[in-house]
């Protein structure tokens, strides 16, 4: 999972690299109010002309628009880099203590596949324990019960 992060980090990191941050200028023009005089000018034209208030054709609404691609994505990269810092950390300590735990048994980690062999044969020891300590309590019950008749044993 780790490897796998990184390399989709590193494909961020690419596209980072390859786009830039932008900022759009959003332009808005209100219709200008018409005041409906005729102009006299186009008394015999064809069509009126309407005169326009101009105090309402003087207003422009300027507004910038940042794309904030760049920055969330910058800070996740920062965030994830740590925490695959702080994971790869915590693999080492965890490969190291495995390490340790296999030689307390006389057994080299670097024997072994992978983790799972070791643990399988843990497994199947507890496994044959368990079924041999129960083997002997239910001996030793049959044992007492011949020995002391209407006492009862329980080894709990």
């Amino acid at each position: 999972m780790i490897d796998k992060t990184s390399v989709a980090i590193d494909l961020v990191r690419s596209e980072l690299k390859r786009s830039t941050a932008t900022v759009t200028v959003s332009l808005t023009v209100p219709p200008c109010v018409q005041s409906g005089s005729v102009d006299r000018q186009q008394k015999s034209g064809s069509s009126p002309r309407l005169d326009h208030d101009e105090d309402s054709c003087k207003e422009v609404l300027v507004e910038l628009l940042s794309d904030n691609y760049q920055d969330l994505m910058i800070q996740t990269v920062w965030e994830v880099d740590k925490e695959l810092r702080l994971a790869r950390q915590l693999l080492g300590q965890c490969k190291e203590s495995f390490s340790s735990l296999v030689s307390f048994y006389g057994e080299n980690a670097q024997a072994f596949a992978n983790d799972a062999v070791f643990w399988s044969d843990v497994v199947a020891f507890v496994q044959k324990f368990t079924a041999c300590q129960r083997a002997l309590r239910k001996q030793m019950q049959v044992w007492l019960s011949t020995v002391l008749p209407g006492v009862s044993f329980d080894p709990g």
